[in-house]
């Protein structure tokens, strides 16, 4: 079963939430659901119930789905999204005794399928609802455990227990000549220089192939330990909320970097690649916080480095594209000017020069309107970067071994926006659908 099976029939909730959220009208929320039911599977019956003591007997075999369903409809409702969160994800451990059975891997699940377990618990906890905690936990449940190269299982014992394996895993992956803490941007600039990550490397796809899959695969089999060691440089303080907040605004970066300026790289113009993959980076990474509200330090520590070990494992599969700062900033219009709805300023306009001050509210506009569902998804994360990060000063980041990343402001996220809008189309204006690239940069 491919690790993306499971997740499709999850889009119409993701899509519905995310158009309530940016305030769709209900006409439009029953349009864009319409758009999701030609595919929608009847629900079947599962061969038997799922119970507390065979629950871990049927991962990752979709025909539980149902059976899952009506287990964790009971469990959410007893013991409420934390403990559920706690006891069926983050403990993840089996009995000390018991070495006959495989540990359950199920942040492993929760972060594999492309990520949608997690988005699909995130939108849960995000808009308080049990029965979406729920589908989620039976989504994780269903979905293939791929991550296992990346998300190695002492890092669940408890530190008493398991200090002296967890340490050793980190000392035998890392070089005398690092230190644990750097900073994210430091470690995409050092896996960028690493010739073992390189496409033809990591992975034996062609340049001219959609592959994806056998990239991603073959990037955890070859180099999976490699980007281990680089996930091993970078750390969370749990117990220091200031850190934890700091450690997120990280991966919001991170991942918009590895999407919005990967996108665009030199030697295609102005051509923007809005890669399907690195995009659901960005897309996922909005619901860190929401998890983390719900967390126990420990399970806060393994849901942060888990999940930038995934992002990491993705950038690489698609073939590493280059984070070329300055020629983003070079390229990216910071103006956005949607096509084919020109006025005429009146004689009292304030600014008659830029007839869309805001240019968010031209894109969250349109976007709304967009058939790709995952465009509002998009552009509803980085409008909301934007409003928390988007006054951050150039050299913000001066310092990180990031080539250029003095450069690096608060535009980042509106300069991304207006390239996917571009890309996808401005349909509400009047412009043909397009669709998200499935194709990596492997030439």
């Amino acid at each position: 079963m491919s690790p993306f099976d499971c997740v499709i029939s999850s889009h119409a909730c993701h899509h519905l939430f995310a158009l309530y959220a940016l305030g769709a009208l209900p006409s439009l929320l029953d349009a864009a659901y319409h758009t999701h039911t030609s595919y929608q599977r009847p629900a079947m019956d599962s061969p038997e119930d799922i119970t507390l003591n065979n629950w871990k007997d049927h991962l990752g075999d979709e025909k539980y789905y149902r059976a899952y369903l009506k287990f964790f409809a009971y469990i959410v409702l007893q013991k409420g999204f934390s403990e559920t969160l706690e006891t069926f994800i983050f403990a993840n451990n089996l009995e000390q005794n018991n070495e006959q059975k495989e540990q359950p891997r199920m942040v492993n699940r929760l972060l594999s399928g492309l990520l949608h377990p997690l988005i699909h618990i995130g939108y849960a906890l995000e808009f308080e609802s049990p029965g979406m905690l729920a589908e989620g936990l039976s989504l994780a449940c269903v979905t293939d455990a791929s991550l296992n190269a990346v998300i190695p299982e002492n890092q669940f014992a408890p530190r008493s227990a398991g200090a002296v394996a967890w340490l050793t895993t980190i000392l035998s992956v890392l070089p005398t000549s690092n230190t644990i803490g750097i900073h994210a941007f430091s470690i995409l600039e050092r896996m960028l220089k690493d010739p073992d990550l390189a496409p033809g490397a990591a992975y034996d796809v062609p340049s001219d192939s959609d592959d994806f899959m056998t990239a991603f695969a073959q990037t955890l089999d070859r180099r999976g330990d490699l980007i281990l060691k680089y996930v091993y440089q970078w750390s969370v303080d749990t117990a220091d909320p200031a850190d934890v907040k700091a450690k997120v605004e990280d991966l919001s970066w991170l991942v918009t970097l590895i999407y919005g300026v990967g996108g665009l790289q030199p030697g295609r113009g102005k051509d923007f690649k809005a890669n399907f993959f690195t995009m659901h980076l960005v897309t996922s990474s909005l619901f860190l916080p929401s998890y983390l509200n719900h967390l126990s330090q420990k399970s806060q520590r393994i849901l942060l480095t888990s999940y930038l070990a995934a992002a990491l494992v993705v950038w690489i599969a698609i073939g590493r594209p280059t984070i070329h700062v300055a020629h983003f900033y070079a390229t990216a219009p910071l103006t956005i000017s949607p096509p084919g709805m020109v006025s005429t300023p009146g004689p009292d306009v304030l600014d008659a020069q830029h007839p869309t001050p805001n240019p968010w509210h031209a894109l969250l506009s349109s976007s709304l309107m967009h058939p790709n569902e995952h465009l509002p998804k998009l552009q509803r994360a980085l409008t909301h970067y934007a409003t928390i990060y988007g006054a951050a000063p150039a050299g913000r980041f001066d310092g990180t071994e990031l080539s250029n990343a003095e450069m690096l402001d608060g535009t980042l996220f509106v300069r991304v926006a207006g390239l996917s809008m571009n890309r996808l189309g401005w349909v509400r204006e009047g412009q043909d659908k397009k669709n998200f690239d499935h194709s990596g940069f492997w030439d």
